[in-house]
């Protein structure tokens, strides 16, 4: 893997109130220029105060 193929190239941070609360990162994929999300972190106080995920709709 070269340098330009790496996984991820880009991240970015969340902050509120001068806490980081989350975490994202981003590589672009040359083959079929998509830009593909590799980490995706969250606060676990932010999650868990949002309680369990909706379910999907199916219609």
């Amino acid at each position: 893997m070269t340098s330009t193929d790496r996984a991820w190239t880009e991240g970015f941070v969340a902050c509120e109130d001068g806490r980081v609360i989350g975490f994202a990162a981003t590589g672009f994929s040359r083959w079929n220029r998509r830009q593909a999300l590799w980490h995706l972190y969250v606060d676990r106080v932010l999650t868990e105060a949002a309680g369990p995920p909706a379910p999907c709709s199916t219609t």
